[in-house]
């Protein structure tokens, strides 16, 4: 029996090391870490010079919006099950602390509202482990992360994600589709979303919101955070307005179009890389959170790696 445990331990801490190495299963590059305007980016691969977009959520009142999450504290719990057997299933859970940023500005009177509301969200995800054949001298004793599933994280009851869906520009078909039970659908290491450098993708995302909604617009506001961690990330505005990318207004489908940055460059020699893995966010809020202050944060978000490759 002491035998099995420590066996058991050793093997459950392998499996923690395979998840702090992957780059795929992180948080870095949601946090905003302040209040910033609309469209963002920043230290990511891109052509051409790269400028920060002005974005008046609420044109018609003259009340120009900033926000951002900031968070603080983050407590992981790993659940692995069939640590006898060949494959291991481990789920994550997270609880995430932090603070929602809001900085209202009115343009007619230059008077400025600063709001700093806390939250915690659930998070989720699962990650599959197979071992393979191995040589001795590998530390893992052979085992890798197979497969993954999106990752779904959640602060209060009202808003949540249908589905998202990857598109060329004018494309109808997706190359890429989630939905449903995303955290027990799980998607091969290797066959992550991956997208051509400098290329656009239209994104759409389907929203619910069980109300009551702020009068104003569908009642969300959705965003795609996308890159590695603070400081080379971006967050790019959808929209349901029926406006550029956007189909049908006011459908609860937000859409935008994306251009997929560069893989960058190898850290340790300075080469160029040709393709690299990122982390995805699909960011929903509802907007009583950002135009009333006694509402509390109310929005959901799912986690998805993706791959941004040099075309040839």
């Amino acid at each position: 029996c002491e035998d099995t445990n420590v066996e058991s331990t050793n093997i459950e801490q392998t499996l923690l090391s395979l998840i702090d190495a992957d780059e795929a299963l992180g948080l870095d590059g949601f946090d905003d870490g302040d209040a910033i305007e609309g469209d963002y980016e920043s230290g990511l691969e891109q052509e051409g010079f790269f400028k920060m977009l002005a974005d008046s959520i609420d044109p018609e009142s003259g009340i120009r919006i900033r926000y951002g999450k900031r968070i603080t504290g983050v407590v992981r719990e790993v659940e692995f099950t069939d640590l006898g057997n060949d494959t291991i299933i481990g789920v994550i859970t997270k609880t995430i602390s932090g603070n929602f940023i809001i900085v209202a500005l009115d343009t007619a009177d230059d008077d400025t509202i600063f709001w700093n509301k806390t939250f915690t969200t659930d998070f989720i995800r699962k990650v599959r482990f197979v071992q393979i054949d191995t040589v001795s001298s590998d530390s893992t004793d052979g085992w890798r992360i197979n497969a993954l599933t999106v990752g779904v994280g959640v602060t209060g009851n009202k808003v949540d994600i249908e589905k998202i869906e990857f598109f060329r520009p004018d494309g109808a078909v997706p190359l890429y589709s989630f939905e449903g039970d995303v955290t027990s659908l799980f998607i091969a290491r290797d066959e992550i979303p991956t997208f051509e450098a400098w290329r656009s993708i239209r994104i759409e995302v389907t929203v619910t919101n069980s109300g009551p909604e702020f009068p104003f617009r569908s009642g969300e506001t959705v965003a795609l955070h996308y890159g590695h961690q603070r400081g080379q990330k971006g967050r790019r505005m959808m929209n349901d307005m029926g406006l550029f990318a956007d189909g049908t207004a006011l459908d609860n489908v937000f859409s935008a179009l994306w251009l997929v940055h560069g893989p960058g460059r190898n850290p340790q020699n300075d080469q160029p890389l040709q393709r690299r893995t990122f982390r995805g966010f699909a960011d929903v809020i509802d907007f009583g959170t950002l135009y009333s202050e006694d509402d509390a944060v109310n929005s959901v978000f799912w986690a998805l790696p993706y791959r941004s490759m040099r075309g040839n």
